[in-house]
């Protein structure tokens, strides 16, 4: 007896899935930023990615005017990519238009094509042996990915023995020249709340972080591309302690670079004892700043995943500046906007995009495999009980996680995307209606 003859049929409306698929994989973002104008670089295998991402809308639309599923396609795809500006890792690019454009256009064209008239609808059997395997390949998958024991993203390798130093290493050949106006070093992540004093502008370092920091400047210091400001060994000590333990840190600061062709990066923050053993450092390169973070994942001395930032410093314009970890995502900031962002945590994965960029779409994939699952095992006759059968697929998937041996850092830090399995598995329950026993 197979499964299929076992529990009841369905049909499955691709209109739902597909705009479900597009929303959760171009739509919603895994952080925010200042807006980026279009990017009008051409990338031929993101171009190609485009077409097939639509062109199962242009499927769900085969009936329809190839003009009206065009200008469809169109005017979701400029929305969403409109609303890419502010997201983190994408950028807007009116190649990206056009390639939604035409996808749903080849889609809508090649289904007429092979199902002239009305005599082959655009959906499909949904449970059965094939769907139903390939549901739980998804959930095992994706359990795999996200708990496989990879390299860690832990502070734990810190070495307390470094310095901490201002303008340069012990060496002296990584200088930076300009003015360190105030320094804050906190061995924690920065609350929401604090973050969002910093960001106004409105307060001091120190009274914005309520006067807890390990260590702040009494007074403003030159440099001038000589000797390093060392910081006491005992602060030192105490910090890369303290940090370790809290598995973060941050450092706030208000610089003043004095002119915009410094490189090395040119230290302006360093944690090390030579150019080549760091715990961390924060350095100029040219009008960017370079943040690199001793972890396993990144290696001994942070080279492997260095956060580099948008280009903003300009000779003798004092910025407020954020550098921080949290035991997963390293983000710098600068007068409260956010330029530079790497998850640590992520690329110690066993597929990097799906901890990260694509963490959202791989929770509404967890989603819609589970309310699949679900469906095969209850088995439902009526619509709304479908929809009440798939979502609760969708919580079984915010569940699992927490039940696996390991989860990776990033699914934890992240721990906001995991609501858009509810998403995917509402998209199964609206694209679902039973079909009659064969």
């Amino acid at each position: 007896m197979t499964i299929s003859a076992r529990f009841p049929r369905y049909r499955v409306h691709l209109l739902p899935l597909a705009l479900v698929a597009i929303l959760a994989t171009t739509a919603i973002p895994i952080e925010l930023r200042p807006a980026v104008w279009w990017d009008g670089g051409f990338d031929s295998a993101d171009f190609a990615e485009n077409l097939l991402l639509y062109a199962p809308l242009g499927v769900a639309l085969w009936g329809r005017r190839p003009s009206t599923v065009f200008l469809v396609a169109m005017a979701l795809s400029g929305a969403i990519e409109l609303l890419q500006m502010w997201q983190v890792a994408r950028y807007s690019s009116p190649y990206d238009v056009a390639a939604n454009a035409c996808g749903a256009l080849i889609g809508a064209l090649a289904w007429n094509r092979l199902a002239p008239g009305t005599a082959l609808r655009a959906d499909m059997p949904l449970l059965g042996r094939r769907w139903l395997g390939a549901a739980v390949a998804v959930v095992v998958g994706l359990s795999l990915v996200w708990s496989l024991p990879v390299r860690s993203s832990a502070l734990r390798d810190w070495n307390p023995d470094f310095a901490l130093l201002l303008g340069n290493e012990l060496t002296l050949d990584r200088p930076w020249a300009g003015t360190i106006g105030a320094l804050a070093l906190l061995p924690r992540a920065l609350s929401a709340a604090e973050t969002s004093v910093l960001r106004g502008g409105s307060s001091s370092i120190d009274s914005a972080i309520g006067g807890e920091a390990l260590y702040a400047l009494a007074q403003p210091v030159v440099l001038t591309a000589g000797e390093p400001r060392r910081l006491p060994d005992s602060v030192a000590r105490e910090f890369a302690v303290a940090s370790v333990r809290a598995n973060a840190f941050t450092v706030v600061a208000r610089i003043t670079p004095a002119n915009d062709f410094q490189e090395g990066p040119a230290r302006i923050v360093s944690f090390s004892v030579d150019p080549f053993h760091r715990n961390f450092d924060l350095g100029q390169e040219g009008r960017k700043l370079v943040l690199r973070i001793r972890t396993p994942v990144s290696g001994e001395n942070g080279t492997e995943f260095p956060i580099e930032s948008e280009p903003v410093l300009e000779a003798g314009r004092e910025i407020l500046l954020l550098a921080s970890y949290d035991g997963g995502i390293a983000r710098i900031e600068a007068d409260g906007a956010l330029i530079g962002r790497r998850n640590l945590a992520a690329t110690g994965c066993a597929v990097p995009a799906l901890c990260d960029e694509y963490l959202p779409a791989a929770w509404a994939l967890l989603g819609a495999a589970l309310a699949i699952i679900s469906l095969a095992v209850v088995g439902c006759r009526a619509r709304l009980p479908i929809l009440l059968v798939c979502l609760l697929g969708g919580v079984l998937a915010l569940i699992l996680p927490r039940a696996l041996p390991f989860v990776a850092a990033s699914i934890a830090l992240q721990s906001w995307s995991q609501w858009t399995a509810l998403l995917g598995a509402a998209a199964i329950g609206l694209a679902a209606s039973p079909a009659l026993r064969r």
